[in-house]
């Protein structure tokens, strides 16, 4: 980005400590590009696009401006970087109604009585937690017995 100074992953980690839960959040945006008074939060992605690229994107432009010394009052926006093609995401995005879905995500992490579990195989994949911790991890695809059908 010409014109801009730009800081990579290790140089715009975070960390922020809940005023109402006892929980801290850390993060490190791949890229925080400044130019002026404006600035933009990047995450490359190697992947497939998945919802959660969004609100993890949606989530540094609730905390970069209040974490980060140099994007304090700068008009922030958000990118995703994929292989295909960027997606630009505006700060206007973290409104009242993602600031409450954040705060109730927070509350239930932090919540002294585990959430319920729902694994599955689709989301189990991906979960760095192993079955030696988690009994209800499901590591096998299931098993569906759909050869004798007749919808299409």
């Amino acid at each position: 980005m010409e014109g801009y100074r730009v800081f990579v992953e290790g140089e715009n980690w975070f960390e922020i400590t809940g005023r109402s839960f006892s929980v801290k959040v850390s993060e490190k945006p791949d890229i925080v590009a400044i130019a002026n008074h404006q600035g933009f939060v990047e995450d490359c992605k190697t992947g497939r696009k998945k919802n959660s690229d969004l609100y993890q994107v949606l989530i540094y432009l609730l905390l970069v401006p209040i974490s980060i010394q140099r994007c304090r009052g700068l008009d922030l926006q958000g990118r995703l970087v994929y292989p295909d093609g960027v997606m630009e995401i505006q700060a206007d995005q973290v409104d009242e109604g993602f600031k409450e879905q954040f705060r109730g995500a927070i509350a239930t992490l932090s919540n002294s009585t585990p959430a319920r579990k729902v694994p599955s195989y689709q989301e189990c994949r991906y979960c760095d937690i192993s079955a030696q911790y988690c009994s209800e991890r499901v590591d096998a695809k299931p098993d569906q017995d759909l050869e004798k059908h007749d919808l299409f």
